[in-house]
């Protein structure tokens, strides 16, 4: 049996800033994007982190250590950490906040994809009781760095350590940002040229927001000219503003009364994130409109038709190697289950 070699830095302070380790694998820049689809609701989408090739390779990842994001999403992350660990004293606390509290990922927030002729193979990630989607960062990482789109969804059914949803997406019109192309609301027509007056929109789980191709609407662009089949020129843009309610950790003692019903719920619910996932990496290797809550400026067409999948592969880590089960189960397009850790089912159809 060949033993596989790597090498793997082991160094995890660069600049003064404390990360994850460096990935190993022959693309050293990995770019990531998160992507919320949906309000709350019955349809509520799902909140994804994307791991990727970024299209460049030359610069050294660890010059750009600036740039990199937190390990903690947000503040709340940090208290939810504590709850799952049922950690209430101020020194323990103190000393989490000094662990975990400014690490980085070294990744690249928002950069292309990259594009050299090849395909990535997908890998959908699915956290354990307490995760959220960076909690594995530097497995997403790695894979990434071998020439993998790693998906890390946090899910939203309770296990997580905190999360939230969009409650609604408030979109007011200005004319005092020219220079900004954002997303145009159906049914919309921007301010006329020199009205200065707001005009408040909001969305909520039963309207939806659609990106318009440029050539085909009214846009701003970023030289003040709009562009369109009537060329009518423009000067405001849409600032969507969201409105988040924020999901705490569910404790559920083991083996307590009704705990095999809501953990049966919660995979439930899992399950369903993870076909969601499925229909959206669909849809970005198909070029078609990803409505980003988190990111308006998201182009369509920066994955069309650079993912492979021939064979997506479901990983989980504890009560996400049962999701996977479940999930691989109920949905013939996961072809590989990979189950990290410990994995139990409470899953019933």
């Amino acid at each position: 049996m060949t033993k596989i070699k790597f090498k793997r830095s082991k160094d995890l302070v660069t600049g003064g800033r404390k990360h994850v380790p460096l990935p190993s694998g022959p693309y050293k820049v990995i770019g990531c994007r998160d992507i919320m689809t949906g309000t709350k609701g019955k349809d509520s989408g799902i909140l994804v982190r994307l791991y990727y090739p970024t299209n460049d390779q030359e610069r050294d990842i660890q010059d750009q250590h600036l740039f990199w994001p937190n390990w903690l999403p947000h503040e709340k992350y940090r208290k939810g950490y504590a709850d799952v660990g049922e950690v209430t004293s101020p020194t323990a606390i103190k000393f989490i906040n000094w662990l975990v509290g400014s690490a980085f990922i070294p990744c690249v927030m928002n950069a292309k994809p990259l594009r050299d002729g090849t395909r990535f193979p997908v890998v959908v990630l699915s956290h354990g009781v307490g995760g959220c989607r960076t909690v594995s960062s530097g497995i997403c990482l790695e894979m990434a760095s071998n020439g993998y789109l790693v998906v890390a969804l946090e899910h939203r059914d309770g296990t997580a350590c905190t999360t939230f949803y969009a409650d609604e997406v408030k979109i007011p019109l200005y004319q005092s940002n020219p220079d900004l192309a954002l997303p145009i609301q159906d049914g919309m027509s921007l301010n006329p040229v020199g009205d200065t007056t707001t005009h408040p929109k909001t969305i909520d789980s039963k309207t939806e927001v659609h990106r318009q191709d440029v050539e085909s609407c009214n846009v701003p662009l970023r030289n003040g000219n709009a562009q369109g089949n009537n060329k009518t020129r423009h000067t405001s843009s849409i600032i969507p503003k969201t409105v988040t309610e924020w999901i705490d950790f569910k404790a559920i003692p083991e083996g307590g009364p009704g705990y095999y019903t809501v953990r049966n719920e919660q995979i439930h619910v899992r399950v369903q994130e993870c076909l969601k996932v499925l229909d959206l990496i669909e849809k970005l290797n198909h070029g078609i409109d990803i409505q980003n809550i988190l990111d308006g400026l998201l182009d369509p067409k920066e994955f069309l038709d650079l993912l492979d999948l021939d064979k997506v592969v479901l990983m989980g880590h504890s009560m996400g190697g049962a999701t996977c089960l479940a999930a691989a189960d109920a949905d013939s397009r996961f072809k590989v289950v990979v189950c990290l850790g410990k994995s139990y089912c409470h899953y019933q159809d």
